[in-house]
């Protein structure tokens, strides 16, 4: 019997075959790819056979679990139980759900899974035609389109000229676009691919897959039918890993100061309460809240002239 593996034993990159990245799957859940995701993390280089994988719940739920959730998670399993995978083979197209086991431990809020053996050659001894990507940029994707994209684009994302150029059928059977979409380009790119850019690309989420996109049109008119659609990559430029920088210096920042404008307000009032003057102790190398810092941290005019109250009451 195939033993099972701790959730710690992770590693952060998903590793799976492109064939079933850019397979036909009609999925429709959130979960169900997360769950995916979540096994392969905890597939090992040298495995030769899946194991028994046990996953906290709340990483699938990526909220912690409370009774309440059970619904929630029979739903998630058992739309991910009932997906299949529809995957080309050497004689014709093969029919796959990628699950073979599921146990729920409500007792340990733990999901017990394995993989289908038919996913083996897809997850494990990968030599070639295969796709890494990170774990943690994957969880954060809030919808199956742009979890979709994501893993799809990623599969191309090394190509030497740059990018792909995917035909609008081709990428509405990866994606399980209902019919209205197929009909209406415009319904689907505002739905879809703008959505999904937004989530991996835009302000709201930053993964580190950072593409543009185009629609090739017949004939070339604006008005013209859509039949592909070209994907183009770019690094990761390093004024956006420096704004990404600045933007945590000044949070951290912002909770210092706050820190100590509250060490200020409290200190202060506690000599001016106590009648003491500001002198260096033993708890503190330098009693600098209600003096230096206060002045130097404490934004309005009412701690300054506080803080100057202090002072002249310290040197008399």
């Amino acid at each position: 019997m195939p033993k099972k593996k701790s959730s710690k034993e992770i590693n952060p990159i998903v590793k799976k075959s492109n064939a079933i990245i850019r397979a036909k799957w009609k999925v429709d859940s959130v979960w169900a790819l997360r769950l995916i995701a979540l096994i392969a993390v905890r597939v090992r280089i040298d495995d030769k056979d899946f194991e028994y994988y046990e996953i906290p719940v709340s990483e699938m739920l990526g909220r912690e679990y409370g009774g309440k959730d059970f619904k929630d998670v029979k739903l998630g399993v058992e739309k991910a139980m009932n997906k299949i995978i529809e995957l080309p083979t050497e004689h014709g197209v093969a029919w796959v759900n990628p699950f073979f086991y599921c146990e729920f431990m409500e007792k340990k809020a733990l999901l017990k899974l394995q993989f289908a053996p038919q996913m083996k050659e897809h997850y494990l001894d990968l030599k070639n035609k295969f796709t890494t990507y990170d774990y943690n940029d994957f969880m954060i994707l809030p919808s199956t389109y742009s979890q979709r994209i994501y893993e799809i684009l990623k599969s191309w994302q090394n190509l030497k000229h740059g990018k792909v150029v995917i035909k609008i059928d081709e990428l509405h059977e990866m994606l399980n676009s209902p019919e209205e979409y197929r009909k209406d380009f415009g319904q689907f790119d505002r739905k879809v691919l703008k959505k999904a850019h937004k989530h991996i690309v835009g302000d709201e989420r930053i993964t580190s897959l950072w593409y543009s996109y185009t629609p090739i049109r017949k004939g070339g008119g604006a008005r013209s039918q859509v039949t592909a659609v070209e994907f183009m990559f770019h690094p990761v430029k390093a004024e956006r890993q420096a704004e990404k920088e600045q933007a945590e210096k000044r949070k951290a920042d912002a909770a210092d100061y706050e820190a100590v404008r509250k060490r200020a307000h409290e200190c202060w009032f506690g000599h001016r309460d106590r009648g003491e003057k500001c002198e260096p102790n033993k708890q503190l190398q330098k009693c600098g809240y209600c003096t230096t810092r206060g002045m130097h941290y404490t934004a309005s005019e009412e701690f300054l002239n506080l803080d100057n109250e202090f002072l002249k009451l310290k040197e008399g």
